[in-house]
């Protein structure tokens, strides 16, 4: 039997901290690994002497810098660093840029045309997300309102993040134009962009959109109306493979988003067509029904024709490709987050029935149903942690 192993993981203290990172860290360790774990904050201001005697077999450094992460290194213990660049040790990231340009997207889809950003002051995972929603935004035609809030440089939060209703927030919030998508660096910000919103009588999503990056379910579900937000990844073998003494190539794993969770916050289409805001909106609404274009025509003022040529010049697409689209989302959604038999996610989705739903989830993903969970929840059908 194998030993059991000892494992500090260190992650900030406070609203903001890395729940995404203990939740990777536990489902790694979910089939029976033999990992006790030790959790460590920081930034770690007093002695390390009771992280030395406890004697770990293995160390995971969510710091904020470099100087905080060599004052928790132990000699001879291995250590594999999250987030930071120019660390010593083997090192994963997540490609921040690429969340950020997927949240363009996601953004776009909603067919926005005014985009905000709040952020860190800070160098580190924010700017790098403003930076890939920014380039993505720009090549689509669109500027950037970006909002920095007071940061330490260990990334602890300032007076400005802790008090979500401090003046500069709202006047930010006050003075975007309406109708407007904002995107947080993290989904502790966005929690606070919405609470704003109430505080200032603004509707979320129809005034402002909302979105979030890490996946933090808990955070997201607590807010009204639900968050969207970005699902990242966390992963342990790293820590697992350097402990058995199995070689790390390469030393730096950049690990990418994994898929935008849609949730109320965003589920709006901005279009000066209340026709074909109406259209949409019925689409999403009864996505779980076997609706025809008949159907959704019958519920707008315009024939079936007119509405086809509305949705082609808008959106680019056919209203049968809309429905269609919308029940391949609500699949995503059922496949990742629930346990639902096959049987049941198709009658949630408008499917006719299991197989009518493989064969169209594999034509547009390339996956089966059943490979598309797996790679979410793992082989158990547990939730994977974001």
């Amino acid at each position: 039997m194998e030993r059991i192993r000892r494992i500090v993981v260190a992650i900030r203290h406070g609203p903001t901290w890395d729940r995404r990172i203990v939740a990777g860290i536990q489902d790694y360790v979910r089939p029976g690994l033999p990992w006790m774990l030790k959790y460590a904050f920081t930034p770690v201001t007093g002695s390390v002497a009771h992280l030395r005697d406890w004697k770990p077999d293995g160390i995971i450094g969510a710091c904020r810098s470099s100087q905080v992460e060599q004052r928790l290194s132990l000699p001879g213990v291995p250590f594999v660093s999250l987030f930071i660049p120019d660390s010593r040790h083997p090192r994963v990231d997540v490609d921040n840029r690429a969340a950020g340009r997927l949240a363009a997207e996601h953004l776009l889809e909603c067919r926005f045309r005014s985009f905000g950003f709040l952020g860190e002051s800070q160098p580190g995972y924010s700017p790098e997300r403003e930076a890939g929603f920014r380039e993505s935004l720009a090549a689509a035609g669109f500027p950037l309102d970006a909002y920095h809030l007071e940061t330490s440089q260990d990334g602890a939060l300032g007076p400005s993040a802790m008090a979500p209703l401090q003046a500069g927030l709202l006047r930010w919030l006050r003075r975007l134009p309406q109708p407007t998508a904002v995107l947080a660096c993290n989904d502790f910000y966005a929690f606070q962009v919405v609470d704003a919103c109430h505080r200032l009588g603004l509707h979320v999503p129809r005034d402002l959109a909302v979105l979030g990056i890490d996946g933090d379910e808990s955070l997201c579900r607590m807010a009204y109306p639900a968050l969207s937000s970005i699902a990242m990844p966390a992963e342990a073998r790293m820590l697992d493979d350097l402990m058995h003494g199995r070689p790390v190539v390469p030393r730096t794993v950049i690990l990418k988003p994994v898929r935008v969770i849609e949730r109320e916050s965003t589920n709006v289409l901005q279009t000066e067509d209340p026709t074909l805001a109406k259209a949409v909106a019925f689409i999403r609404e009864h996505v779980a029904e076997r609706i025809s274009v008949a159907d959704v025509a019958r519920h707008t003022p315009c024939s079936r024709r007119v509405l086809e040529k509305r949705f082609r010049r808008v959106l680019g697409r056919s209203v049968l490709e809309e429905v269609h689209a919308a029940r391949l989302r609500r699949c995503r959604t059922l496949l990742a987050e629930t346990r639902e038999s096959m049987s049941d996610v198709a009658r949630h989705t408008g499917f006719r029935d299991a197989k009518h739903l493989a064969l169209e989830f594999r034509r547009k993903t390339g996956l089966s149903p059943t490979g598309f969970r797996v790679q979410y929840q793992g082989a158990e059908g547990k939730p994977r942690a974001s």
